[in-house]
């Protein structure tokens, strides 16, 4: 009979390949994670899920939207001459990549991180940003941006690899680490939007479901309160999914709707509100 452990191990690593086919950053792979979401929107409840998810948290108390997304996305730094010092930290980051430092930087994007994350995969050096990070988090364990980054790293690893225990032991290692993230600074954006993803994709009698919302609830919450950033609308696109696939469908078109008032050109939350329109008039 297979323990609670090992269940528990496995389930969180089919969470950890959910996770990584939506996050992972592949040149080549972004329609396949885009036709994920989307099956994973149309999903239809369960009656035993809608139930056990009667009051979901709900959207509807945001403050008023901000305006419409109107920065452009910044280029990646034209160097990291502030990093290149005798510093040993920054001798090891510099051994393993030469951007390795804007994986840590609150100012660079998302997609630069992606790229940066894309590069060190490709090149067989996850183990050894992990290294580093785990050394940095032990260091300076109440920053938390080395906390956030090293459980990215976990994550990535374990989309690389194959060993299912092994997966589900870097996805739990992840959650923690993300969760220390969280009590040092509770408005890191990237920690929650890792662990919220990871967690979305928890079986729904792990009682997961409500928590994942929250947590996509306050994401929107606290971004509409920070200058707007391109990555933000994913928090729109991954809560009203969530709303979806619980048979909140109403909720999950008022988040999307916002979402577009904010950011009026993203294809994703276009093409999803004209699947629900088209759904609807069927």
């Amino acid at each position: 009979m297979i323990n609670k452990r090992t269940l528990l191990i496995t389930l969180t690593a089919v969470a950890i390949i959910g996770a990584v086919l939506m996050i992972w950053p592949q040149r080549h792979g972004r329609n396949t994670a885009r036709r994920a979401l989307a099956d994973v929107g149309n999903q239809t409840p369960t009656s035993s899920e809608a139930s056990a998810n009667a009051a979901p948290p709900s959207a509807s108390a945001l403050r008023p939207a901000a305006r419409p997304l109107t920065t452009q996305r910044s280029a990646l730094p034209a160097s990291d001459s502030a990093n290149n010092d005798s510093e040993s930290p920054s001798v090891r980051s510099l051994a393993i990549h030469p951007k390795f430092e804007t994986l840590l930087d609150p100012k660079a994007s998302f997609e630069q991180k992606q790229e940066i994350w894309r590069q060190l995969g490709e090149a067989g050096k996850l183990d050894l940003a992990i290294t580093e990070l785990e050394r940095r988090a032990k260091d300076s364990p109440e920053t938390a941006a080395n906390h956030a980054a090293l459980g990215q790293a976990y994550l990535f690893k374990a989309g690389s690899i194959q060993d299912v225990r092994e997966q589900g032991m870097l996805g739990m290692k992840a959650d923690q680490v993300f969760d220390t993230a969280l009590a040092q600074d509770e408005r890191h954006w990237e920690a929650r939007f890792y662990k919220a993803t990871a967690m979305s994709y928890w079986p729904s009698f792990l009682g997961k479901t409500n928590e994942v919302m929250q947590h996509f609830v306050t994401l929107i919450d606290q971004q509409e309160s920070s200058p707007a950033r391109p990555e933000y609308v994913q928090s729109y696109v991954r809560l009203g999914e969530q709303y979806q696939k619980n048979g909140y469908a109403d909720y999950a078109r008022q988040i999307w709707q916002r979402g577009l008032g904010l950011f009026p050109n993203d294809p994703g939350l276009r093409e999803k509100l004209a699947r629900m329109t088209t759904h609807a008039q069927n």
